[in-house]
């Protein structure tokens, strides 16, 4: 850890001082060397990892059932699979660009720029997926 700080510009002494301070309290010294060697944020205490899971299958579900209601929706009628892939593909779209809005709520980037990154990613990574088979 002396070598990140001192990276950052603070002195071989100074630096040193601060690791040793921060030793003599692990929990605090664990979620530094977290966040400043690897990179990840330690979690909240009041996170639930159950209460996480239920949103993340919740929202898979929710979005994911779009793409299916072209199929639903037009049971009997004379489309085509080619026409039902298009607007399968078109609901896909619209729902990826509303879940990076949504997500522009939780993060600093403006809605409607979350919102064409995620359409770009999954779009990219549904185009690859169609590719391969």
């Amino acid at each position: 850890m002396v070598e990140i700080y001192v990276g950052k510009g603070m002195s071989e002494k100074d630096a040193r001082l601060v690791v040793e301070t921060m030793v003599k309290y692990k929990d605090f010294f664990v979620d530094q060397m977290m966040v400043d060697e690897l990179g990840l944020m330690p979690p909240d205490e009041d996170e639930n990892p159950w209460f996480d899971g239920l949103v993340t299958f919740t929202s898979f579900v929710f979005f994911g059932l779009f793409p299916l209601l072209a199929y639903l929706f037009t049971i009997g009628s004379d489309l085509d699979r080619t026409e039902l892939f298009g607007v399968s593909i078109a609901l896909t779209g619209v729902m990826l660009f509303i879940l990076g809005a949504i997500k522009s709520q939780f993060t600093l980037q403006s809605w409607w720029a979350s919102g064409t990154e995620i359409l770009a990613l999954g779009g990219f990574t549904a185009a690859i997926s169609f590719l391969i088979g």
